[in-house]
């Protein structure tokens, strides 16, 4: 299935950026927003991307068109001889579909390179960072699971070692344990982000957390 993505708006909420590049070039993390969302569609088995092109549509070109650090061009036939290959298996359609068309107008002109096919659809500018954290809680009771308590003598030293093997308990005054996680969506629209199980279910690929909660088997808790 294609990917149609809108990369052709002028992005004026932030035109310190735009004034010189279209919003979907704007980086994070050292990489452009529609890199960004590419490899996030491209992590399910989405690998082939149409880009409705507009305000300064032909950045994003030559983005792609230099992706590759070494090529060979036949100038004759206009085509690329060869190119040293990204570790994307990507195939990108470049199309232009005006400057001031609004959002219907350009994917209708998208219907050559989708034809009757059913797509998806996103925007160029919506990746987001996902950050928060979740606890457990005790199953029956839901009193949350804490760290044991660091005991100590009477001159204030610990005995507890600090390299003992930790489990979590719902008894105590412990520091209620609570793991942080980050991870990567975007915006599809009316306050929708579209992720993936590294967010949803964060405690399912958090290996420490498991092996904390072990032995009491607590019930997964998202706080923010």
């Amino acid at each position: 299935m294609k990917v149609v993505i809108l990369a052709g708006g002028l992005g004026s909420r932030i035109s310190e950026e735009t004034i010189v590049k279209p919003k979907p070039l704007v980086e994070i993390g050292g990489k452009p927003i529609i890199w960004h969302i590419m490899k996030l569609y491209s992590v399910y088995g989405f690998t082939e991307f149409c880009v409705a092109l507009g305000y300064k549509g032909r950045h994003i070109k030559e983005f792609f068109l230099s992706y590759c650090s070494n090529v060979s061009i036949d100038l004759s036939e206009g085509r690329i001889i060869d190119a040293q290959r990204p570790s994307e298996n990507w195939i990108i359609h470049l199309i232009e579909t005006g400057q001031d068309t609004q959002t219907g107008g350009r994917i209708k002109r998208m219907k050559p390179v989708v034809g009757n096919e059913t797509f998806m659809a996103t925007y160029g500018d919506g990746v987001c960072l996902i950050y928060g954290s979740y606890t457990f809680v005790e199953s029956g009771t839901g009193r949350p699971l804490r760290y044991p308590e660091t005991q100590t003598n009477d001159s204030g030293a610990t005995v507890q070692n600090a390299n003992d093997e930790q489990a979590l308990t719902p008894e105590g005054q412990g520091a209620i344990a609570e793991f942080p996680f980050a991870g990567t969506g975007f915006h599809v629209g009316d306050g929708f982000v579209l992720t993936n199980r590294h967010v949803t279910q964060p405690w399912e690929a958090d290996e420490r957390a498991q092996s904390l909660n072990s032995s009491v088997r607590g019930i997964p808790r998202c706080c923010r």
